[in-house]
């Protein structure tokens, strides 16, 4: 029933570009609508690049010949036929128009000849906000694609095997589904050697606790904060580090500079008191040698009042 609702819906709106309807008169004496002008499309439609009124036995319609509505028919009524035969109502938000009450968010420009020259409809969005194209049976061979989806980075969604990766054959007519090329078991991926390579350079840059890196966006940072910003682990920071290996040795100081100096000063003091030994061997009539002798101290004790 809502088939055969639908079919009456589509037909009336194909009669109603044949005229102006005014109240109060028979269809009959309606004036004629002039389909093949453009001014009685809604201005969004007017407003494409490359649109230009195209007609077929049986209907007229806008056509865009290249750009983000492309395969597109739009009509004077309201309704349009997309990609793949869809069928739905667009209309005007400003500039834009909405298929279906929505914008597009990607158009299928940016995706590869092989995928969008079967006309499988314009991008959908998933939960992730990912845009694909969903296959189905392709135009220029007997390969069915239905279920699967299509994105514009050459990678696709298959219903058994998970993410593959796809290719198109340089006339673009066929695609072709393989498993993605892995990396070497072990392998760092490319975005974690760029990372340990930028924490080398910190690193050789750290003094102090200090970043000193002119020109760069963490010049005068803290090293423990770049630790924080950019998470770096304990087995990135200790492969990092190997950058600069000078850094991880300790300062060795000589002791020799210490050791002359206080060699030098206990020479002072010894020559200090020699002389001042000499000065009292000479008041007790001793020859001066700058020892004071046992027998040399007594005497100087009897002399000064003193008792052994």
């Amino acid at each position: 029933m809502n088939n055969i609702n639908n079919l009456i819906s589509e037909e009336l709106g194909k009669m109603s570009q044949l005229f102006h309807y005014q109240r109060g008169r028979v269809i009959s004496e309606q004036p004629a609508k002039d389909v093949t002008d453009l001014k009685t499309y809604p201005a969004c439609v007017q407003n494409l690049s490359t649109i230009k009124i195209s007609q077929t036995a049986s209907e007229v319609f806008a056509k865009q010949t290249r750009g983000d509505f492309e395969n597109y028919r739009f009509y004077n009524n309201g309704m349009y036929i997309g990609p793949n035969k869809k069928k739905g109502r667009y209309s005007c938000s400003g500039d834009d128009i909405l298929i279906d009450g929505r914008k597009l968010t990607t158009t299928s420009k940016t995706y590869p000849k092989c995928v969008t020259n079967q006309l499988w409809g314009e991008p959908e969005s998933n939960a992730k906000g990912l845009t694909y194209i969903r296959g189905g049976e392709m135009r220029t061979s007997d390969a069915d694609y239905t279920g699967y989806f299509f994105y514009n980075n050459y990678q696709v969604t298959t219903p058994k095997k998970g993410l593959q990766s796809y290719k198109c054959s340089p006339d673009n007519r066929i695609i072709s589904v393989f498993a993605p090329t892995k990396a070497p078991a072990g392998a760092p991926k490319a975005d974690e050697v760029a990372k340990i390579k930028n924490i080398s350079y910190a690193w050789c840059r750290e003094k102090d606790g200090i970043i000193n890196w002119p020109g760069s966006a963490v010049d005068k940072m803290k090293w423990a904060d770049y630790l924080t910003k950019y998470s770096v682990t304990e087995p990135q920071l200790t492969q990092a580090k190997t950058a600069c290996p000078n850094k991880l040795k300790p300062n060795v100081v000589s002791d020799t500079p210490r050791v002359n100096a206080n060699k030098q000063k206990r020479q002072v003091v010894k020559q200090q008191v020699a002389a001042v030994n000499q000065e009292i061997q000479k008041s007790i009539g001793s020859t001066p040698t700058g020892s004071l002798s046992d027998a040399e101290i007594q005497q100087l004790i009897t002399k000064f009042g003193g008792t052994a």
